[in-house]
């Protein structure tokens, strides 16, 4: 097997108790295409966890669009999780710089709904991880929305700090 795919068994506690094999690996500008419908899927799913404002209908799309280019241009990790041919699940993040240090900014992932609760998006993470360090970048950061406890807390296991806390304050419109 080689280092862009990984194999994860797990047991699937819903309905009938089976072993299932979800694949992780690095996702290609084809795939992107392949799993589009898919990953606008996962992408709503986030956007919704994650965004308390009213956001763009096609967002998700549009996100998804740019995914192939930052693939092609090698500026971006996308790892997707799959059972068989379907998508599953994924995780997105780009390499960006802060000051001197390279890093990679983990800017979004998601795993559908039937397949939570066995590990896949810390398995994901951990996939991001070891494509950082064979990349030869050793800091992870994340934006997470406070609102969103699960992530938030799930971060913060994970071994995740706060660095900076972003804020923001509503002006009142007095006309």
């Amino acid at each position: 097997m080689d280092r862009n795919k990984w194999i994860l068994k797990i047991l699937m506690k819903k309905g009938n108790e089976t072993v299932k094999e979800i694949f992780l690996n690095n996702m290609s500008a084809n795939d992107i295409s392949k799993y589009k419908e898919e990953l606008i899927e996962l992408m709503d799913i986030t956007l919704s966890d994650n965004i308390e404002q009213k956001f763009p209908e096609k967002l998700a799309e549009r996100y998804v669009d740019k995914m192939s280019g930052y693939i092609e241009d090698n500026s971006a990790i996308i790892i997707g999780a799959f059972e068989g041919k379907k998508l599953v699940g994924f995780i997105w993040g780009y390499i960006t710089h802060v000051y001197e240090e390279v890093r990679v900014h983990s800017y979004m992932g998601a795993v559908n709904p039937y397949y939570r609760g066995y590990h896949i998006a810390k398995r994901l993470m951990e996939k991001q991880f070891e494509e950082a360090k064979n990349r030869g970048i050793y800091i992870i950061e994340a934006m997470v929305t406070k609102s969103n406890q699960a992530a938030y807390n799930w971060h913060l296991k994970t071994g995740f700090e706060e660095e900076r806390v972003k804020m923001r304050k509503v002006l009142k419109n007095d006309n």
